[in-house]
Order: structure tokens, then sequence, then C-alpha cells
């Protein structure tokens, strides 16, 4: 091997050139993404409640009362029938509220969390939901 290949192989093994970081320029955009994202999923009532405006159950007032009532018995149809007067329910739209919309505040919560923490080490204390 002559001179000329060792230096080519040498040179070919050097790592690329350094970059500028971008994180700097990243970090700012953050903040303002993730909470443009995220406040699109949070979907809390006045009362700090998971509202999901498509759950019949979750838009009714009777709410809090059909939850209370599930947890007590666990029965379907007697739900069902106490509320039948009320607001038509299934098993499906009951099944899917306590699966899906019952306990979810707690991470709804979370997310608001994350965006106010993220907003201090931003240096912003201000947050819009």
């Amino acid at each position: 091997m002559n001179d000329n290949n060792k230096n080519s192989m040498k040179d070919s093994m050097s790592p690329p050139p350094s970059v500028e970081s971008s994180q700097e320029t990243f970090y700012p955009s953050v903040p303002r993404d993730v909470e443009n994202i995220l406040s699109q999923l949070v979907n809390l009532n006045n009362d700090n409640i998971l509202h999901e405006p498509t759950c019949i159950i979750c838009s009714s007032i009777y709410r809090k009362d059909i939850e209370d009532m599930w947890f007590a018995i666990k029965k379907h149809e007697d739900v069902k029938e106490a509320f039948k007067d009320k607001i038509e329910l299934s098993n499906d739209v009951i099944d899917n509220h306590i699966r899906n919309h019952y306990d979810k505040g707690i991470k709804e919560l979370q997310k608001i969390e994350y965006i106010t923490n993220v907003k201090v080490i931003e240096g912003s204390s201000s947050i819009e939901i």
C-alpha cells in the first residue's frame, strides 16, 4: 500500500465535519407546537372533567348520576331503565363512555401540567388552553 492510499483510507474514516447544533433553534418552537397539538386534545369541562363532545353521556346533564349508578350496580339494563325518560342509552354507549372517558380526565390534567412545565422551562409563566 502506498502513502496516497493510506491517507485516503485514513481520511475516509474521519468523522464528518461538525454541524452547528440546532438545539437552540429547535426548542423555542417546541412549547408552541406542543401546546397547539395538546390543546386540540384537551377536552375538559368547567369542572376539569374530561368531556368528549360526541359522547352522549359526557354531554348529558345526568353524567355524574349515570356514572355513579353504573359503579354502584354495574348492570346495563338497570342504568338504561333509570334514565330511559332522560337520555337514550345503549350497552355500547355506556361501555364506551366508561372505558374511554370516565377516568381519562387525569390524563388530560397531566397534559396541562406538561404544557405548564414546558412553559416554565421556556421562561413563560402563562398558559392558555
